[in-house]
């Protein structure tokens, strides 16, 4: 349901995906309905590494992280989803279980959709191909560049690079928040928590940013981006 009670307005909503921009009325009709919403409380799982991928999501409205593990005792976001952005794409296209975990990091809802049928429509669509290559390249080289930082850059370098990566601001200039602990931001940039805590904080007073309590608010992603820069010219 919509804010005002009314129905959500689904096949609106699929013709707003970047994803599905190329298809015919009659195919967002398939997917239409095709369509489930499903409703996520904050910090719920929606599903975890491992599980089938039975379903693609797209993100209606509230906010999801994506998680790995590493040593099956640290969590790393690979990435924070919001509208219109799609979690479980990989490992449908890829044939595989889940390569990650998503969590609710605030109510949510999501819009639920056959992973077969996806696969399906993009096989006859060069369009979608197109897109899903175009973001599995771009995943590459996030995780590239995310190497790099860990190695070459300072602590502030890399907690100024994860913050815009996380918030997807590394291409744009749009202010953003993001639903996250401090410590899981200082797991996700490879630094302790002390570490980050005390970064944050100044930059907290310097007005580039906002901290609460499990959250986070870009103020000046120009200033955070500038900080990123400064550190990869040393």
């Amino acid at each position: 349901m919509a804010e005002n009670g009314t129905p959500f307005p689904t096949a609106d909503f699929l013709r707003e995906i970047p994803l599905f921009a190329s298809l015919s009325v009659d195919e967002i009709a398939l997917l239409n309905a095709a369509s489930e919403m499903r409703h996520y409380h904050k910090d719920s799982l929606i599903f975890k590494a491992g599980d089938a991928t039975s379903r693609v999501f797209f993100v209606c409205a509230g906010q999801v992280a994506e998680f790995i593990n590493y040593d099956s005792c640290v969590e790393y976001i690979v990435k924070v989803r919001d509208k219109y952005d799609h979690i479980g794409l990989v490992g449908a296209f890829g044939a595989i279980p889940q390569p990650t975990t998503a969590l609710a990091l605030a109510d949510s809802e999501l819009l639920a959709l056959p992973s077969e049928l996806i696969l399906n429509l993009a096989h006859h669509s060069a369009s979608m191909m197109r897109m899903v290559n175009r973001e599995l390249v771009n995943k590459l080289l996030s995780a590239c560049k995310s190497l790099v930082s860990s190695v070459h850059m300072s602590a502030p370098g890399r907690l100024a690079f994860t913050l815009l990566r996380m918030s997807n601001k590394l291409n744009s200039s749009h202010e953003g928040a993001l639903n996250i602990t401090q410590k899981e931001l200082a797991s996700t940039a490879g630094m302790a928590r002390q570490t980050a805590s005390a970064i944050l904080s100044t930059w907290n007073d310097l007005g580039y940013i906002t901290t609460h309590r499990k959250r986070i608010i870009i103020n000046h992603s120009s200033e955070l981006m500038d900080i990123v820069i400064k550190d990869e010219i040393k």
